[in-house]
């Protein structure tokens, strides 16, 4: 028996010559003959091509070329790793270059100052902090929503700072860089340029909140290096059960069962059901959260293959719109009306059933959209990257639904 390769000729010079295995021919071609997310998709459907094989050898005659196969699709997991890697690297020094490329397009024009405060170009200037560094400038009112910040990729922070000062009419303030984490994409990292502006990240974050921007939740400060302060409330928000209702005594009138408060053993099991549903709840959120990286990656990997196809990029200019739309329907009005949700007092049945019917409407939308969506079905075969988006998503609304029940 010769040693395992991923190829053709190993395998047609290792086969019984009863054996065709035509599956597992073809497909060790493709693996030799593409690259880059065609590759990825080669090596992945390796298994099942060793696996159609193996069912026409026999175990004692074959027993060597079993062996023979399971090394070969141990090797073939090893190479998909690598050109996972490599493709994902790939991906993402393209888009840098093409983040770079469209900043040096803005640096030709200057950006009027009324555009810094548009909530529409602010929006697309975040979006960027998740591939590349802003530079920010908060001028801090005594309200949130008083308050100033500017984000850009280029200019002066300390210009920015005084344009932000002047819209708020503000006189404390900050300024330096801003941009996502990298292992958490709703993580915005402030490195001040200057010393530390007490209570920055929580200011930042009811910014925010107070104009409705979510695409970041959670703030955290460095100053030289090191980090100073953090806000990470999201993370620690206690969830509890949307639409539970707490039973009263029969004889009790209407009034009463709206506005009395639950007794020490109903509030027992009110904490039982909302630790149930907080497992439900955040793993909808981390669904969400990977699902937004992995359409990117998507996107990305679609935009690569096709670059040099003139005839098929505008259908993958098309499909890359129609990904978008996905994440325009999937929002956070769910997420925002469940934390709104979890602030409310347990004891405040009439506001949290109310609450909690909006969450199950929301959710119910969500459900029947992910469940009819075909584009989402297609890229679960994995054609332009190796992600999963449709049934993590159904499962995971389909946890949080059986929560909420």
């Amino acid at each position: 028996m010769s040693k395992v390769e991923l190829t053709k000729k190993w395998w047609n010079t290792n086969r019984p010559k009863d054996v065709k295995g035509a599956e597992l021919e073809r497909t060790l071609g493709m693996v030799e003959q593409t690259k880059d997310a065609s590759r990825v998709a080669a090596l992945a459907a390796l298994p099942g091509a060793i696996a159609k094989v193996c069912k026409e050898l026999d175990k004692k005659t074959d027993k060597e070329l079993l062996k023979s196969l399971d090394a070969l699709g141990a090797l073939a997991d090893a190479e998909k790793k690598k050109a996972e890697a490599a493709l994902n690297a790939a991906i993402k020094a393209k888009a840098e270059a093409d983040e770079k490329n469209k900043a040096n397009e803005d640096d030709e024009k200057d950006t009027p100052d009324d555009k810094l405060f548009d909530p529409a170009f602010q929006l697309s200037m975040l979006k960027r902090a998740i591939r590349v560094p802003l530079l920010f400038a908060f001028a801090i009112a005594s309200k949130p929503e008083d308050s100033a910040v500017v984000f850009h990729v280029r200019g002066n922070p300390k210009t920015l700072l005084r344009l932000a000062k002047t819209r708020s009419g503000a006189i404390k303030g900050c300024c330096g860089q801003a941009q996502a984490a990298e292992n958490d994409p709703k993580l915005l990292t402030l490195s001040l340029d200057g010393p530390l502006v007490a209570g920055l990240a929580r200011t930042m974050r009811k910014h925010f909140q107070a104009n409705k921007i979510t695409i970041f939740r959670k703030f955290r400060v460095l100053v030289d290096g090191q980090e100073v302060e953090s806000d990470a409330s999201d993370e620690e928000l206690p969830a509890q059960v949307p639409g539970s209702q707490v039973s009263t005594a029969a004889a009790a009138s209407p009034q009463e069962q709206v506005t009395r408060p639950p007794t020490a053993k109903q509030m027992e099991v009110l904490e039982d059901r909302r630790r149930e549903f907080k497992k439900a709840r955040a793993a909808w959120v981390a669904v969400k959260t990977k699902a937004e990286m992995d359409l990117e990656l998507v996107k990305d990997g679609a935009r690569m293959l096709y670059a040099a196809d003139a005839k098929q990029f505008p259908k993958i200019v098309q499909g890359c719109k129609d990904i978008d739309a996905i994440l325009d329907n999937l929002d956070d009005e769910l997420r925002d009306t469940l934390d709104q949700y979890a602030s409310t007092s347990l004891k405040n049945q009439t506001k949290l059933q109310a609450l909690g019917a909006t969450a199950k409407e929301i959710l119910d939308r969500y459900h029947v959209y992910v469940e009819n969506n075909q584009v989402m079905r297609a890229i679960d075969m994995k054609e332009f990257a190796d992600v999963t988006i449709h049934a993590p998503i159904m499962k995971a609304l389909g946890d949080l639904r059986k929560a909420l029940s």
